[in-house]
C-alpha cells in the first residue's frame, strides 16, 4: 500500500502561479477524472515520480494539476478537494475530483506483473481516499463504473471517467490499456480495507438506478428479482 503523505503539497509549498481556485463554483458530484501525468514511468525500486510531478506543479508557468497524484510507493495531496483543481479543460473542474498516476499512459501494455500492481493499488487508494471526502459530505460513494462524458455530465452523476473520456480531441490518459476491470476492484477493496464498504441502501439503490426502477431502497418484487439473478454491481446494464 501506497503511503500517503502528511498536508496539502501546495498549500505547505505555494506555488509559483496559481494551480487551484479556492471554493467550488458548482456542488461536487460523486465523479472522478483519471488521469497519467506522463512523467515517466518507474519500475523498480523506491519510486520519486510523484514527488518529482508534485514538484514540477509547484514550478510551472501554465496551469495543470490534480487533487491527488500518486506513484508506487506514495500519494500526495495537492490540493483540497473543496477547491478546484486545473485537471481538465472541458467543465468539470468545478465539480469533479483529479486523481492522477504519475506514469506514462502508453507504458500499461509493457509493464510487469509487479509494478503494474502496485500502481493499480495506488489508483484505487486515491479513488477510496477521494469517495471517503465525498462520503463525509453527504454524497454517495462514486459507482464503480466508467462514465461517458455525457453521463459524467448529468447532475446526479457517480462513476468514473477518464481524461480521455472527458477531452478527446487533446488527451489519450490514463490510456487504452489501462485496466479499468482491476481499477474498480482495487477500488472496492481499499474501501473495504478502510471500514468504508457501502452500505446496504446504497447497494440497493444503484441496483435500482441500474434495473430502470424507482431508486427508492425499497426492495420491491422488481428489485428482489434482481436480487435473485446474483446481480454483482458491475454490469453497466441489466437485461431481464
Amino acid at each position: 500500500m501506497a503511503t500517503v503523505r502528511d498536508g496539502i503539497h501546495l498549500d505547505a509549498h505555494p506555488p509559483a502561479r496559481s494551480q487551484f481556485r479556492v471554493a467550488r463554483r458548482d456542488p461536487v458530484k460523486s465523479v472522478i477524472v483519471v488521469h497519467t501525468a506522463e512523467s515517466g514511468t518507474d519500475r523498480s525500486g523506491p519510486d520519486p515520480k510523484a514527488e518529482g510531478v508534485a514538484s514540477f506543479i509547484r514550478g510551472r508557468s501554465t496551469a495543470g494539476s490534480y487533487h491527488l497524484i500518486g506513484d508506487r510507493d506514495s500519494i500526495i495531496q495537492l490540493i483540497r478537494f473543496d477547491n478546484e483543481a486545473f485537471h481538465d479543460r472541458t467543465g468539470s473542474n468545478r465539480w469533479s475530483i483529479g486523481i492522477s498516476l504519475a506514469m506514462d499512459a502508453a507504458d500499461w501494455p509493457g509493464l510487469p506483473s509487479g509494478p503494474r500492481a502496485e500502481l493499480v493499488k495506488t489508483a484505487g487508494q486515491m479513488a477510496a481516499i477521494a469517495a471517503r471526502w465525498m462520503r463525509e459530505r453527504n454524497l454517495a460513494f462514486p459507482e464503480p463504473r466508467l462514465l461517458t462524458k455525457a453521463q459524467s455530465d448529468e447532475p446526479d452523476a457517480s462513476g468514473f471517467i477518464s481524461h480521455a473520456r472527458r477531452d478527446p480531441t487533446r488527451r489519450s490518459d490514463p490510456g487504452p490499456g489501462f485496466p479499468w476491470t482491476e481499477f474498480f476492484q482495487s477500488y472496492q477493496q481499499a474501501l473495504s480495507d478502510g471500514g468504508f464498504e457501502p452500505d446496504r441502501d446504497t447497494l440497493i439503490r444503484q441496483l435500482q438506478t441500474l434495473v430502470g426502477t424507482d431508486a427508492d431502497g425499497i426492495v420491491g418484487p422488481l428489485t428482489l428479482a434482481a436480487l435473485n439473478r446474483n446481480w454483482l454491481g458491475n454490469d453497466t446494464s441489466y437485461d431481464f
